[in-house]
């Protein structure tokens, strides 16, 4: 149960709220443990049979990642550049494997979808791994990634080290073992997340959701952690106070996240309203001076640790050139912004929903429209007993959102944009999923209550969206690359 006092169209959470096992009544049939538990299930459903069904290194940049959770399963932080490249040295079955499955090893070109059948792929698990016969291997693009997300696939790399895998099978042990933290990480998040738990369902079952989480891409770790980091604040939030607890996971979990992209840095201070509550200012202000310092302080000493391995992948790019441009010609920059969004906006919406394989496998059309459905269905799925945030959190919220997503354009565009160019180059829709938490809880909060005649059904058509999404998502990988 969670006790409120209504004033002024607006909750007013005191010390007195006492959080039970119910979401914020989002879904107000099923605990919130039922509902990490679904989540769970279909998560699986999606995840278990992607990581065998995805062929090697079809998910963008999954053999540069696959390279770095290698090098980190041998407790190497730091690689090497060598001619304007950065790696390590790693065992030469590693590339070989990738040379196999891409048709080449270069780390940036054109990925055509190829037909890949399951049996032939499976018997490329008999190659040892032969870790003595060793090269310098290029992976510039994940050579200074921060270790914390690269976790679950380094250890699963040093166990099957230990038990004699051969590359392929040290990629699917990684996959498997990355894509079951994330699922974890994230049923916890539903499960802690006060309002707008159904909306986090849907979004973080999306199909590009379960893609990357299939893989060893440390996108999966960064979207679960950037969940848990939500779920945690707004919990505190609700309830009044953070407990030291809670400090400490927010902490961590902001330290998988923000090294490895710190575009999401503003939501560590999503909480920050908080402030204007009454006898909360101090608790508040403390709270968050420990997150930022904790966080930015990793963030800050990870990327000088790392600088020295920062290689720009495109010909014509420049941190410093662009960086300059931005400063003296602002209204030009913010010109290519926009033209960026009115060129590539709709490719951005659907990138989130999922493209998947090197962006060159888009989904059926009912694939897209069916999230937005559920969405709407969520909004109208609001009991009138659900948490609420008033008008100026809710544009606090949405503020986070709007310059999270531009700190990305920016990004792109300082390391991945050539000097010269007025459309913004690399902008992924999955970028924006780390951020699908705090769309979760705005959307969640700040919609005004529903009549719920239709509720159950509702709720039904919800579970049975999110679970249809799931699965034909796998069937999209077998069709498309003709597995079977």
């Amino acid at each position: 149960m969670i006790e409120t006092s209504h004033r002024n169209g607006s909750w007013d959470i005191g010390t007195t709220i006492i959080v039970s096992g119910r979401p914020g009544g989002m879904f107000a049939r099923f605990a919130a443990t039922d509902l990490a538990i679904l989540f769970l299930m279909l998560g699986l459903i999606g995840v278990l049979p992607l990581v065998f069904l995805t062929p090697p290194f079809q998910v963008p940049d999954e053999q540069q990642h696959f390279y770095r959770a290698y090098q980190l399963s041998e407790l190497d932080l730091r690689g090497v550049v060598r001619d304007g490249a950065a790696g390590a040295v790693l065992p030469s079955s590693l590339p070989e494997l990738a040379d196999r499955f891409l048709g080449t090893r270069a780390i940036h070109t054109d990925r055509p979808v190829r037909p890949t059948p399951l049996r032939e792929t499976l018997k490329m698990l008999a190659k040892p791994l032969d870790p003595t016969r060793r090269e310098f291997v290029d992976f510039s693009g994940a050579a200074f990634y921060s270790p914390l997300p690269y976790l679950p696939q380094a250890v699963a790399i040093a166990v099957g080290r230990g038990l004699g895998l051969g590359p392929l099978g040290l990629l699917y042990a990684a996959r498997l073992v990355n894509g079951l933290a994330a699922l974890l990480v994230a049923a916890a998040a539903l499960r802690a997340l006060p309002v707008g738990n159904m909306l986090l369902l849907v979004f973080g079952l999306l199909p590009m959701a379960v893609y990357e989480f299939a893989s060893a891409s440390p996108d999966a770790a960064m979207i679960s952690a950037a969940f848990l980091f939500t779920a945690t604040a707004m919990r505190a939030r609700f309830r009044g106070r953070w407990t030291w607890k809670q400090v400490l996971l927010a902490c961590v979990a902001g330290c998988v996240f923000c090294p490895l992209k710190p575009v999401y840095a503003p939501l560590l201070v999503m909480g920050l309203p908080g402030v204007f509550r009454r006898r909360a200012a101090g608790h508040v202000i403390a709270v968050h001076a420990v997150l930022i310092a904790t966080v930015l302080g990793a963030t800050g000493l990870w990327l000088a640790y790392i600088s020295s391995t920062l290689v720009l992948p495109v010909p014509g790019a420049s941190l410093s050139q662009q960086f300059a441009g931005i400063v003296a010609h602002p209204n030009v920059f913010a010109g290519t912004v926009l033209n960026t969004i009115e060129v590539n906006g709709l490719f951005y919406m659907y990138g989130t929903i999922g493209i998947l394989g090197w962006l060159r496998i888009p989904l059926p059309e009912t694939m897209y429209l069916l999230p937005m459905i559920a969405v709407l269905m969520c909004v109208m799925l609001r009991h009138p007993i659900t948490p609420r945030i008033g008008p100026a959190e809710a544009l606090w919220q949405t503020l986070l959102l709007g310059t999270s997503a531009l700190l990305v354009l920016i990004a792109l565009y300082l390391y991945w944009t050539p000097v010269g160019e007025h459309v913004i180059s690399g902008v992924q829709g999955r970028y924006f999923l780390p951020l699908a938490g705090l769309a979760a809880v705005t959307l969640g909060a700040a919609v005004p209550p529903r009549p719920r005649t239709l509720g159950p059904l509702l709720e039904l058509v919800v579970v049975l969206t999110v679970a249809t999404e799931v699965v034909w998502t796998s069937i999209v990988v077998v069709q498309a690359y003709k597995v079977f």
